[in-house]
């Protein structure tokens, strides 16, 4: 019993630390491919939007 609690914690930790890789990951390309490479927070919404977008189309 207490094997399965300690796999379901497991499972729900490998689900966050790779959500955390994933935002890493696409704060990079974001910040690699904004026009001007400056860091995210520099970027008006518009740019990061446009980003987002490109982003999600190329994940299908």
């Amino acid at each position: 019993m207490r094997s399965h609690i300690v796999e379901i914690t497991n499972r729900r930790y490998t689900i966050k630390t790779r959500r955390a890789q994933v935002k890493k990951v696409r704060d990079r390309i974001l910040r690699l491919y904004s026009p001007k490479f400056q860091p995210a927070g520099w970027m008006n919404l518009a740019e990061l939007r446009e980003c987002q977008n490109s982003f999600s189309l190329s994940q299908k």
